[in-house]
């Protein structure tokens, strides 16, 4: 029987290599255990480090993409060059910088590349879905697991990561004489909860013909429950694309509406709670609420309030402030490699995209990540991309017998 990934039959069966490839995919989902006394976010790396050697281990078919192949790797080498060239920057102007966030970056560069080359492999793209989906049930289960624990026992909330790594996770909520419990599954917070889920329901859609299933939506009510405006941007956008790619403007239309009428409902029987309060002072104008004017409206003020040389520069990737956080990935990228860097790095992803046909859906899914966390510094969301990518691709390429 031939098979899309040549595996050597001698070191590792087609089981045990999908086994150990979802493993090091739940290991790279897993970026906030991490430990302080290390430094590091030692699971994700070793999460790449195994996936990369998967890919190793596979013979990937290319032949017949080798001018794609050739360029992808001249533009990723580009683009880890202008991290370097941005963190040797920072040192030289400020003497002082992390280079893990450029070496982080390269990896997940490094991790794309290696995954695209299987990009026309009908078995491995089959088996990338059904692992992200694996880890994306293993992450709901345990946010459901959360909510049922908390109210089964009174209010006992179940922290996974503060055991592990003595940090815990931010899931309580606290102003404007506002006090209540969000929930964060295996993540540290509501806002990267909601985040991830989207990545994962945005492959799934992607391989579904942009159809979201029960699961799915499932899933995407558990983004809402967890009040990040965020998620409620993420839902909106899979919701979007859905509406537009299956044809169903009407029913869209429809379901927007019975939203809309639900949630004034809502808000007019509980706007006094909590809850209420909170979504009303977030909805009604979230760049003043503590955490929409952190993520939104105080990193572009940063940024307008550098040095000219600093705006077109930037201040160098990892030359980071441990009293400022940029709250988006555009601010970051303006803040950090400048208007010169910021383009670069557009363009290379974007060339990236087009050399392997990407469609227009997969571009609004990507660019909307822009608006949330720098999701780039993130060994995951370039793995996410090259599912995107790969689960995208119509046009399987012959199968290739196994390596004997």
């Amino acid at each position: 029987m031939t098979a899309p990934i040549a595996i050597a039959s001698d070191l590792v069966s087609h089981r045990l290599w999908r086994t150990l490839f979802g493993v090091s995919l739940f290991f790279l989902s897993a970026f906030d255990f991490y430990f302080p006394a290390l430094g590091l976010p030692i699971i994700p790396i070793l999460g790449t480090l195994l996936m990369l050697t998967l890919a190793i281990m596979a013979r990937p078919p290319w032949t017949s993409q080798l001018r794609e192949v050739k360029l992808s790797l001249l533009v990723g080498i580009l683009l880890i060059g202008t991290l370097l060239l941005s963190a040797a920057w920072g040192i030289a102007t400020d003497g002082s910088v992390f280079i893990k966030a450029a070496a982080g970056i390269a990896m997940g560069v490094i991790l794309y590349l290696a995954l695209v080359l299987q990009a026309g492999c009908a078995l491995f793209r089959e088996w990338l879905f059904r692992c992200i989906t694996a880890v994306l049930v293993i992450h709901f289960g345990a946010w459901v697991l959360q909510v049922i624990v908390f109210f089964v026992s009174g209010g006992t909330y179940l922290d996974y990561i503060l055991p592990l790594t003595g940090v815990p996770t931010r899931h309580e909520y606290g102003a404007a004489a506002i006090y209540f419990v969000r929930f964060t599954g295996l993540f540290a917070e509501p806002a990267i909860y909601s985040t991830f889920m989207y990545l994962g329901i945005a492959s799934r859609m992607v391989h579904n013909r942009y159809r979201l299933t029960r699961f799915d939506w499932l899933v995407i009510v558990s983004m809402l429950a967890s009040l990040s405006l965020i998620g409620y941007m993420f839902a909106l956008v899979l919701i979007a694309i859905m509406i537009v790619k299956r044809g169903h403007l009407w029913k869209g239309a429809a379901a927007a509406a019975g939203a809309l009428a639900g949630g004034w409902l809502l808000m007019a029987e509980f706007g006094d709670s909590p809850v209420g309060q909170f979504l009303t002072m977030r909805l009604s104008s979230p760049a003043n609420d503590p955490s929409g004017n952190q993520r939104f409206a105080a990193p572009f003020a940063f940024y307008f309030s550098l040095p000219e040389v600093s705006q077109l520069l930037g201040l160098g990737l990892g030359n980071y402030d441990p009293n400022f956080q940029p709250g988006n990935g555009v601010a970051y990228m303006l803040i950090y490699t400048g208007v010169i860097g910021s383009i670069l790095f557009c363009l290379a992803l974007g060339w990236l995209l087009w050399l392997r046909r990407a469609p227009w859906p997969v571009w609004v899914m990507i660019v909307a990540t822009s608006a949330g966390a720098y999701l780039f510094t993130f060994q995951y969301w370039w793995l996410w991309i090259a599912s995107l990518v790969i689960l995208a691709d119509r046009e399987p390429l012959p199968a290739l017998e196994p390596v004997q």
